[in-house]
């Protein structure tokens, strides 16, 4: 009877330990799979696989399950989380306008201009005032965002401003992107020329310079071309050696000035050339000299092409002072004169 009982409690005492175990076993189970559950979609595949293997019991394989049946949404939804990063929403495009410049010299002068308020400075402002300063003028000026920011080369508006200060006819400079338009009627060689330097700068960048200016020359009246010449001869009188009908070197350059002056006009005249001395020594001698003097200026003015019908010399000697005293040296001179034709 008493060895009945000692077996009976051995059964109880292990059923109890064995139970005790499976309990504990399951409290630790439990505890890993909710750390695996804390931790990345990759990181989990990888402990699972490492770490776990899923016992024969039915708790194991249960949660194993649940395990597994999460793995694929978490990494669904990791993928569509890059997915999100990675594109990017369309930008929608604003519409930028080239800024443009338009200028005109007309009867009624016009000026339009549209261009980024980043650009605009005091200076330019001023330019603008002084290419259109008064009411008769047409401005138009704009600064707006939705223009693109480029500042307005210096050439530009030296270009403007020559066409305003030289009055030139029908003068206009146009600039819109990179095609810049000119026009203009010059009268004269050398303002054309100047106005031809201040495009050298443009024509080095990209600008696609469409240039219409052009040279219609204004035949001057022969009062125009005396005055011309008697101001060169009085800035730079003939000179000669002493005793001499030898000219000086820099009074060939004066002669030169005045045979370009004179064939520049298109016009074929005839001239005088008259040769003039002080009251020093005797008049006949001085009488001698200037016509000496005189043929020799004839010679060099044909020499040297000028267009002439005729040129005449005739030395005057001391008999036409041009001062109170005739002995001053102001009386020593040569003069270049347009013979009037007789009707």
């Amino acid at each position: 009877m008493v060895s009945k009982l000692i077996l009976l409690l051995g059964i109880i005492l292990a059923t109890a330990l064995t139970y005790f175990c499976i309990q504990d076993n399951k409290v630790r189970l439990t505890q890993k799979y909710a750390t695996v559950t804390t931790n990345s979609s990759a990181q989990k595949k990888t402990t699972i696989s490492k770490e776990i293997t899923p016992p024969k019991d039915n708790i194991v394989s249960s949660t194993t399950d649940q395990v597994q049946e999460k793995a694929p949404i978490i990494a669904q939804t990791a993928a569509q989380s890059d997915k999100n990063i990675t594109e990017t929403k369309p930008v929608k495009k604003v519409a930028i306008n080239k800024p443009e410049f338009f200028y005109s010299t007309d009867k009624e002068k016009i000026l339009k201009v549209n261009m980024n308020p980043s650009n605009k400075t005091l200076a330019f402002v001023d330019l603008l005032d002084t290419l259109c300063p008064n009411e008769a003028c047409d401005k138009n000026i704009t600064f707006s965002d939705k223009t693109a920011s480029k500042p307005w080369d210096e050439s530009i508006i030296k270009i403007a401003t020559f066409l305003n200060e030289h009055n030139v006819k029908n003068g206009s400079i146009s600039l819109k992107e990179q095609s810049i338009k000119i026009t203009g009627i010059f009268e004269d060689n050398a303002t054309l020329e100047k106005f031809q330097s201040l495009l050298q700068p443009l024509g080095k960048g990209d600008f696609q310079i469409t240039n219409k200016t052009q040279l219609v020359q204004k035949s001057p009246s022969l009062d125009d071309i005396q005055r011309n010449i008697n101001i060169t001869l009085h800035n730079k009188p003939i000179y000669f050696h002493t005793n001499s009908d030898k000219l000086l070197r820099k009074s060939k350059k004066t002669l030169d000035e005045i045979i370009n002056m004179i064939n520049d006009s298109n016009l074929t005249l005839s001239f005088v050339v008259a040769g003039h001395t002080d009251a020093s020594g005797k008049a006949t001698y001085n009488k001698y000299l200037s016509q000496k003097r005189a043929n020799s200026v004839r010679r060099y003015l044909m020499e040297h092409k000028l267009k002439a019908k005729t040129i005449e010399a005739i030395g005057w000697g001391e008999e036409k002072p041009i001062t109170a005293n005739p002995y001053k040296k102001e009386n020593r001179r040569v003069e270049i004169e347009i013979k009037k034709e007789s009707k």
